[in-house]
């Protein structure tokens, strides 16, 4: 037998490098043949590489050196003595002053009574607040027109936003807190009916911070700090409590109107028709801060809207 061909190994190599390069190309009649681009850029590309790669060493080098000296620069400034941390903690652990920290609650609770700022709600269930779907809510919608809503709507969003969340220990822990309403709309459309409805169902202390309300009472900045204060107080210590800011919109009165300057003050209750010192509040609701029920006396039908604070 012939020994195997020393021929054949070239030959099978040759073959390879051909189908590597031609074996998928369109190369045309022999006639029709030029260059190859495709085989000239991947020639010189290899080239390119080389000689651009050179000139990236080269700036990087420069770039290192740059920052080095940049570096030695900053080294050789003195350093500023640092803030000692002590003096930012006592700052920021700083606990708010206790106006009334030598008064005890019970005082606190007269006080704000006699002043007809704590006030007894009415005793009103939240299902006389009564009404209907409105029916034409998806019509208006697809339309492009958002309808008002209607008095079941405000009535659920209550119940949502406030009740459950004064009255359920579970919801205030689980849910998002809210602690603030607007009930917004025309007047004798039931804004302060669902105050009271709120106060009546959860049990909840009222406190009255409406504009009328206030006058006379607390003059100065001092005197509006002090009650502030003892409102909150009071409030997060007898919940659940309810804080009503009635008629909000003439907290921003640029001019007061003449009819309302003309207005007889609203009566102070005296001591013999005050309520009872002790609230009627439960004590078994975790509420950590007071809800705010401002009213407003905006254009349109009543409307709740809810957010946090």
């Amino acid at each position: 037998m012939l020994p195997p061909s020393k021929f054949l190994p070239i030959i099978s190599t040759g073959f390879m490098q051909y189908q590597a390069t031609w074996g998928e190309r369109d190369v045309g009649k022999p006639v029709q043949q030029g260059c190859n681009l495709e085989l000239i850029k991947a020639q010189m590309r290899k080239e390119v590489e080389k000689e651009v790669r050179l000139q990236v060493d080269e700036m990087m080098r420069q770039e290192l050196q740059r920052l080095r000296l940049a570096v030695d620069r900053e080294e050789t400034r003195p350093l500023k003595a640092k803030k000692s941390s002590k003096k930012l903690g006592k700052k920021s652990g700083k606990k708010e002053k206790d106006l009334t920290q030598d008064r005890t609650l019970d005082s606190l609770y007269e006080e704000l009574v006699l002043q007809g700022i704590l006030k007894k709600p009415q005793a009103v269930p939240l299902a006389d607040y009564t009404g209907d779907f409105s029916y034409l809510g998806s019509t208006l919608r697809a339309a492009g027109a958002e309808p008002a809503p209607s008095v079941l709507d405000v009535r659920q969003n209550v119940v949502l936003y406030a009740i459950l969340r004064l009255g359920s220990p579970t919801v205030h822990e689980l849910a998002p807190q809210v602690r603030s309403l607007l009930l917004a709309g025309p007047a004798g459309t039931g804004k302060k009916m669902l105050v009271h409805a709120v106060c009546t169902e959860t049990g909840a202390n009222l406190f009255d911070l409406s504009s009328e309300n206030l006058v006379d009472k607390y003059p100065g900045k001092a005197g509006l700090s002090l009650l502030m204060h003892m409102v909150f107080k009071v409030a997060r210590l007898l919940q659940p409590s309810v804080i009503w800011v009635g008629n909000a919109e003439k907290t921003f009165y640029k001019k007061v109107p003449k009819e309302e300057k003309e207005a007889p003050p609203a009566p102070v209750p005296c001591a013999s028709q005050a309520p009872p010192l002790l609230p009627a509040g439960r004590a078994e609701a975790p509420e950590e801060g007071a809800a705010q029920g401002p009213e407003d006396a905006a254009g349109g039908r009543p409307g709740a809207a809810a957010g946090h604070v």
